[in-house]
């Protein structure tokens, strides 16, 4: 990617561009991904948190626009149809997001 991309990208989506998420953007995602024939462009790349990143690429997760600017974060199907826990939860109980996902992981990897 060129660095004035990726620059630009970062300059425009100081923050990550998912809707629930406000963590600093620091990778450069390409929405249609290269080996899908995205192509480096300021429409098509969106700055992203490290966590969100790596959902993205790691873990099967897909972004949706919204048609505002930001993005929401689809998760993989799973066949043991464990559900995220509510982000009321997880103010209550941080490590219950860190339990869910690495519980789910198990079965949907």
């Amino acid at each position: 990617m060129p660095t004035s991309l990726r620059r630009a990208v970062l300059a425009r989506d100081q923050e990550c561009v998912v809707d629930t998420c406000s963590a600093p953007a620091v990778h450069v995602h390409h929405v249609e991904w290269r080996s899908n024939g995205g192509k480096h462009s300021i429409t098509n790349c969106r700055g992203l948190c490290s966590w969100c990143h790596g959902l993205v690429h790691y873990h099967g997760y897909t972004l949706e626009p919204n048609g505002d600017g930001t993005f929401h974060l689809r998760a993989p199907p799973c066949p043991s149809g464990a559900k995220p826990p509510t982000r009321l939860a997880v103010a209550a109980d941080p490590l219950s997001w860190l339990w869910w996902l690495w519980s789910s992981w198990s079965w949907c990897s």
